[in-house]
C-alpha cells in the first residue's frame, strides 16, 4: 500500500491525475489490428510495384 501511495504522490506532483487519464486501448485489439495491417502490407507493396512498372 505504501508503494501505491508513493506512486500516486509522484504522479500528482507532476500534475497527472490517474482518474483523468483516458483509458488505454485493449492489448488484444492492438494485436489484432497489427496482424491485419501486416497481412495487408504485401498487397500494398505489390500494388506500388505494379504502378511503377506501368508508368
Amino acid at each position: 500500500m505504501k508503494n501505491n501511495r508513493d506512486v500516486r504522490k509522484l504522479l500528482t506532483d507532476r500534475q497527472i491525475v490517474p482518474e483523468n487519464l483516458p483509458p488505454a486501448e485493449d492489448l488484444k485489439k492492438i494485436e489484432r489490428r497489427l496482424e491485419s495491417e501486416q497481412k495487408k502490407l504485401p498487397a500494398q507493396v505489390d500494388g506500388l510495384n505494379n504502378d511503377e512498372t506501368s508508368g
